[in-house]
């Protein structure tokens, strides 16, 4: 598979086959806060700076409160809509990522694939190898999750 081409990169992954159980079990509050700190994992090994605010703002204000993209400063939500029209595929599929992060809406099992699809869409962009080790990781993070 190489990236850009919109590979399925979760189907026949661990985490295809546990994802829809996750939900039933935690909702989306579960859900949303395992991605979001899957998605800063990702963050940490190759900063994109139109999702840093992004991530920052959601790592600290979903703690307490579900987030509504209507309440998120302007500029935030623009620098995301801004590397979602990058050229570069890594930097626009993780912005897709976080953009999807941002918005209310419940996060069902469809999205929840859909959000880790970017996130190794992105991958693909930076490694070979990859699939096997973040499958394994998004599920340690699903396993983690109290």
């Amino acid at each position: 598979m190489k990236p850009g081409n919109n590979e399925d990169w979760v189907k026949g992954s661990k985490f295809e086959s546990v994802v829809d159980s996750f939900i039933r079990r935690n909702g989306d509050c579960g859900i949303r806060s395992v991605l979001i700190s899957y998605a800063s994992e990702f963050h940490d090994c190759f900063e994109f700076e139109c999702v840093n605010d992004a991530l920052i703002y959601i790592q600290c204000e979903w703690i307490d409160n579900p987030i509504c993209l209507d309440s998120l400063p302007s500029a935030i939500i623009e620098s995301v809509r801004d590397g979602i029209n990058e050229y570069g595929v890594s930097v626009s599929a993780i912005s897709n990522a976080v953009y999807r992060l941002l918005d209310s809406t419940p996060i069902d099992g469809n999205a929840a694939k859909m959000v880790v699809n970017y996130i190794w869409e992105a991958w693909a962009c930076n490694e070979l190898d990859f699939r096997q080790r973040e499958d394994i990781a998004i599920c340690s993070i699903l396993a983690a999750y109290k």
